[in-house]
């Protein structure tokens, strides 16, 4: 690190500690023992101590400006929708919200891999969503809302609405999953899919007429806020560790005739084990 002459030179009389550094010089080099450099580089007003501050502050300064996350706003059309999510870069450094006018969305929404400091927030202003919803591999936050969903992906060979994977920290609300209005047979599809995920936060769903209203496995841990459920033949279904938390108004059997259980557990609003 380089150092001003001039300030050397306003600070060139000795003070304080200064008399360390003179003592300890022997043919024009300083010989410090470090206890004494310690001393010399904190204890004293001197160019090396305000150089040191001076980078310090600049240092920090600096880390925060990059940390800090900006935040840009997008509005598209229904139609557009599917496309623009593919088109982003998965590298997420804002947090990005984009709005569809209402409408109808001609396909599902995949959103895959995208991490980053930044966040994607999506509300579909309650257009008609032509698919279903897929979130995978995405370490960066993920926020959708306002979907009527139609129809479904594939899971295993089997239909999903809404399907999280892989993905630690996603929250979606105000979507409705009625399986008698799809194109696939209601007697297989599941409302939604949670598997090896971290969190999932789920508010004001309306989930009826599926085979399953909300599949969580894998360990993965999710939160029904809120729900409200009819004509679903199983409830919840957890398994492979799966947690469900019930919150709020959210019925204990999610409008189906049982809730299942297969190495998973499911509490109600009151933490009860059910």
């Amino acid at each position: 690190m380089a150092i001003k002459t001039d300030a050397l030179q306003q600070n060139a009389a000795p003070k304080g500690a200064d008399t360390l550094l003179m003592a300890a010089s022997a043919g024009g080099t300083a010989q410090l023992t470090l206890a004494n450099l310690a001393k010399f580089l904190t204890e004293q007003d001197n160019a090396v101590k305000t150089a040191l501050s001076n980078k310090a502050a600049l240092s920090a300064q600096q880390t925060v400006e990059q940390n800090t996350v900006s935040t840009r706003s997008v509005t598209v059309t229904a139609a557009e929708l599917p496309g623009y999510i593919k088109s982003l870069p998965r590298l997420l450094t804002e947090v990005l919200i984009v709005t569809a006018e209402q409408g109808t969305v001609p396909s599902g929404l995949e959103l895959d891999g995208f991490y980053g400091l930044g966040g994607l927030y999506i509300s579909g202003n309650d257009s008609v969503l032509n698919g279903g919803i897929r979130i995978q591999r995405c370490g960066a936050y993920v926020n959708l809302t306002h979907f009527d969903v139609r129809g479904t992906c594939t899971v295993n060979g089997g239909p999903v609405a809404v399907y999280s994977a892989l993905s630690p920290n996603v929250a979606m609300s105000h979507i409705i999953i009625d399986g008698s209005r799809g194109s696939v047979d209601r007697a297989e599809v599941i409302g939604v899919r949670c598997d090896d995920c971290g969190m999932t936060l789920m508010q004001e769903f309306q989930i009826s007429n599926v085979d399953t209203a909300v599949l969580i496995t894998g360990a993965s841990l999710a939160a029904a806020d809120g729900f409200d459920c009819s004509g679903n033949k199983v409830g919840a279904y957890t398994y492979r560790g799966g947690m469900l938390m019930l919150i709020g108004s959210t019925p204990d059997l999610l409008g189906g005739g049982l809730n299942v259980k297969g190495g998973g557990v499911i509490f109600n609003k009151n933490g009860v084990l059910l």
